[in-house]
């Protein structure tokens, strides 16, 4: 398992490149905003179907970012909790080679494989 330490620093890398997503999510709407708002009725259809995929996108990966935050948090709540690197279906020790690779991560990779298939 990975110690206590290494896990925050993960973590907090995580953190941080999801925060970037989010912020330049957040800049990419308030621009598709304004650009819209400059004179709508002008614009070419095109320009406007272009618009509402640009905003459509951002607006996906705002959301995409906002859940990765969630995970963090979990995840570093877990650390706190002494419960972080387990399995949460066996409790079992998840290979840290899969931490590394995806600090976040809530179950082992037999179980993660499971749970995917039945999705």
């Amino acid at each position: 398992m990975l110690d206590a330490e290494e896990a925050r620093r993960l973590l907090r890398a995580e953190r941080d490149h999801a925060l970037q997503r989010r912020e330049a999510a957040q800049a990419v709407l308030a621009d598709e905003l304004e650009s819209t708002e400059v004179n709508p009725v002008t614009q070419h259809p095109g320009d406007n179907a272009a618009h509402v995929i640009d905003r459509e996108v951002a607006q996906t990966s705002l959301e995409q970012a906002e859940a990765d935050l969630a995970e963090v948090d979990a995840a570093l709540a877990r650390v706190a909790d002494d419960s972080y690197g387990r399995c949460e279906v066996d409790g079992e020790p998840i290979d840290p080679e899969r931490l590394r690779a995806r600090p976040t991560a809530r179950y082992c990779t037999v179980h993660q494989q499971q749970m995917e298939a039945q999705a």
